[in-house]
């Protein structure tokens, strides 16, 4: 990725080339290639978004560098997700409660729609079963 950081203009440019040239490719090798061009683009992009200064920083849910103090803390596991974090998000205008309570009254209406069908259906099995027990 360190390529593309530093010279993504020039990664672009090589890679159009390449896939218009390979487009029309018919064999599997050269699908293949495509495939992992499309790929290695796709990281590019990723970089120019995350990395808008062509710099290296930490960014929850992506990346984050630690040292070995850190590292040790974490008993000694390289497991990137100990470290990176989850990408925080952020939540305006939500009322978790509210929602909570609306759910619940939403699930009551529908109990009660079930338990109404269920008596339904034993009732319609009662005439076509007649006397017999369920």
């Amino acid at each position: 990725m360190f390529v593309f950081a530093k010279f993504p203009r020039l990664s672009l440019s090589i890679f159009s080339r390449i896939l218009s040239k390979i487009e029309s490719s018919t064999t599997e090798e050269e699908k293949e290639i495509k495939d992992r061009l499309k790929i290695i683009e796709r990281l590019r992009e990723d970089w120019e978004q995350y990395f808008k200064k062509n710099k290296y920083e930490n960014i929850d849910g992506l990346c984050k560098i630690a040292d070995i103090s850190t590292i040790e803390d974490q008993g000694c596991s390289l497991n990137p997700g100990q470290y990176v974090g989850v990408k925080s998000k952020k939540i305006d205008d939500y009322n978790f409660i509210e929602k909570v309570i609306n759910l619940n009254n939403e699930l009551e209406v529908l109990n009660n729609e079930s338990k109404k069908i269920e008596k339904n259906i034993e009732n319609n099995l009662k005439e076509i079963i007649g006397d017999y027990e369920l």
